[in-house]
Order: C-alpha cells, then structure tokens, then sequence
C-alpha cells in the first residue's frame, strides 16, 4: 500500500507534454510484442508513453516494471481513458481509410497519415471536455517525424464521442533532426490528467 501511495505522489508531481517515442517499433502491442521496424504502425493499445517508469520499483526477479504497472501508475487504465481511447480509434476507422487521416499539415499543406499511437495520460480541460494526443506518421515519413493531433471528446451516452479534431503539433527538419514544431502546449496546467 506504501509503494502505490509513492507512486500515486510520484506520478501527480509529472508535469509536461507527452514526448512522442523515436519510431513506431516503440508502441507496446498485446503481449509485449514490439513492432519491427519494417512493418507498419499498428495502432494498438496500450500506447508507449507511460512516463515514470524511472520512478518506479522493479519487482523482485523481473527485468523491469512491467508495462501494465506502469499504464495504472499514470491513470491510464482509467475506465474513461480507455473509452476515450477506444472513440478516438473509432473516429479514426469512421473518418479516415485504413487507419489514415487526411489534415491540415501544419505548414500550409495538406496530409494523409497513419494512426500510431495514443499518449498517456488521456486529460480533462473544464469547460471544453476530455483531451487524447496522438501520433500519426505519413507513409514516405522518416522514422521519428510525426504529426499529433488533438482529439477533443465529450460524453455521449454510455460512451464518448469526438467532437473537434486540433493539429497539436507537426515535425519539420531543424539541423538535420526531425523536431516537433508545438501549435499549443499541453500539460498539467493546461488539461489535468485523468486518474
């Protein structure tokens, strides 16, 4: 009990933006599974970006904490956040083509990318609804250029539902690296996340 309440303070004092992984072969597919390199975005949950595992305590006789340790540590099993997730995936299949979205590229042009993955944690800004970034990664794209869109949802029913759809940030080229160009910042203070 000691050691969730630890990582319960630990886990609320992380601030910032989720930081998008290097590659696609950094998602977490169903039963540890990594995506090789060669094969294309699979856009399965649980997401990669699970934060503190810094933080936390490996159990005795394991290599590291294991990654559904880590999800809960972050909220990311929330029972919202899942649904969250779950409509934002269905928003991708309802609006897009094989998992592809087409939008405004940030600079003026239009793209057609593939969904990756979605970030922990899934936030809530008042008077606007629930917030969930996630990575898109254009067909020709080098491995770490990716777009992240922002879905906005609210409750509908039982479930959630997308209402608005923002490009939260784009990649360009700056010295030879691919960085992540930021339209709007969001963080703790921005949106809180869902515990």
């Amino acid at each position: 009990m000691h050691r969730l309440l630890m990582i319960a303070a630990l886990t609320s004092v992380v601030a910032g933006c989720p930081q998008a992984v290097d590659t696609p072969q950094d998602a977490i597919r169903p039963g540890g599974e990594v995506t090789p390199p060669t094969q294309a975005p699979s856009g399965s949950l649980p997401p990669p970006n699970v934060g503190t595992s810094d933080q936390m305590d490996v159990p005795p006789g394991m290599n590291e904490v294991p990654a559904d340790q880590k999800q809960r540590a972050i909220g990311a099993l929330n029972a919202d956040a899942v649904a969250i997730k779950a409509a934002i995936l269905d928003y991708v299949a309802k609006n897009g083509q094989n998992g592809s979205l087409s939008f405004d590229d940030g600079q003026g042009g239009t793209v057609t990318a593939q969904f990756v993955r979605t970030h922990d944690p899934v936030r809530y800004k008042e008077g606007k609804g629930y917030i969930g970034l996630s990575d898109f990664q254009a067909s020709n794209a080098a491995a770490n250029a990716f777009y992240q869109l922002a879905f906005w949802t609210k409750k509908n029913g039982n479930g959630f539902e997308v209402f608005e759809v923002d490009l939260q940030a784009f990649p360009a080229q700056r010295g030879g690296e691919w960085v992540r160009m930021e339209l709007f910042t969001v963080n703790d203070t921005f949106a809180k996340p869902l515990q």
